[in-house]
């Protein structure tokens, strides 16, 4: 059985090797698809499509980083577009939670989910 990988990158990324996490996965026979400063919308077409590519799996694996925020004890990844001025009060249309991101996990055996994102808030209010 196969097994997927999702590289999920939001925005300001200050620490994230991508391709040398993407090149380790494969040799470890990992499919992979990576998805850099993209959209909620793109996020969630990647999501989308790897939650059907895991299904058939045996494991699968998402790494996330780049910004987050945790408020009202949710964690959010934001995307490249989301609208920094608008602090938190974009967070439930524009963010993409954690929780969403994980759910795309559907591997019959392993699921991994790693998020290597901030959580502070720097957005306030």
């Amino acid at each position: 059985m196969p097994k997927y990988a999702a590289l999920l990158r939001g925005v300001m990324p200050m620490n994230c090797k991508m391709p040398a996490l993407k090149k380790a996965l494969e040799a470890a026979g990992f499919r992979t698809e990576v998805a850099i400063d993209r959209s909620r919308a793109q996020m969630r077409e990647t999501i989308a499509r790897f939650s059907a590519q895991s299904a058939q799996a045996d494991a699968a694996l998402i790494y996330t980083t780049g910004h987050g925020v945790e408020a009202d004890g949710a964690v959010y990844l934001l995307p490249g577009d989301y609208p920094l001025a608008q602090k938190n009060a974009a967070l439930p249309a524009r963010a993409l939670p954690l929780r969403e991101i994980g759910a795309g996990l559907r591997a019959k055996r392993v699921n991994l989910l790693f998020y290597a994102g901030c959580r502070d808030n720097p957005l306030g209010g």
